[in-house]
């Protein structure tokens, strides 16, 4: 029997399991895991595992600027604190997947990037391959309130 946090789902919206799940773009913070490094050429190079973000890491870290314009982070789904929360699901990861480039190729099965939290991943959980097909490309940016991007989620892609 499904827990508490368990969504109801339907034929067309399956249940995504929400407890113990695992935000792929969060801020960089005291507690959060880095899981992926971006390259030169805009896309993540994932890292497994994931290393634990601290104090030392941060400090090193704040000496050249902003981190998420270089490393990616992840940390627990805040599910209801966060802005991109439906009540049920994440709605960035749908976003991100309509707004991914046409030209960037389909993940599959056997295709999928190296990822140290796919297990317990909210994206994946959610969309499957596809989340990982976008994943690369995703970069956390807190973005300027006069942005023409997402103001929301702070997440950009491509």
């Amino acid at each position: 029997m499904p827990g508490p946090d368990a969504g109801t789902g339907s034929p067309a919206h399956p249940p995504v399991v929400t407890q113990g799940m695992t935000c792929p773009s969060s801020p960089c913070h005291e507690g959060a895991v880095l899981i992926a490094v971006l390259g030169e050429d805009g896309r993540l190079g994932y890292l497994r595992p994931a290393l634990p973000v601290d104090q030392e890491f941060l400090d090193a870290c704040g000496q050249h600027g902003d981190p998420e314009s270089r490393f990616r982070f992840a940390d627990g789904c805040r599910q209801g604190g966060c802005e991109n929360w439906s009540g049920r699901d994440c709605s960035l990861i749908g976003r991100l997947i309509s707004a991914r480039p046409a030209d960037t190729p389909e993940a599959s099965d056997s295709g999928l990037p190296r990822c140290a939290i796919r297990s317990d991943c909210r994206w994946f959980a959610q969309e499957g391959s596809r989340a990982c097909g976008v994943c690369p490309l995703v970069v956390y940016r807190p973005l300027p309130a006069h942005s023409d991007q997402d103001r929301r989620s702070g997440t950009s892609v491509g």
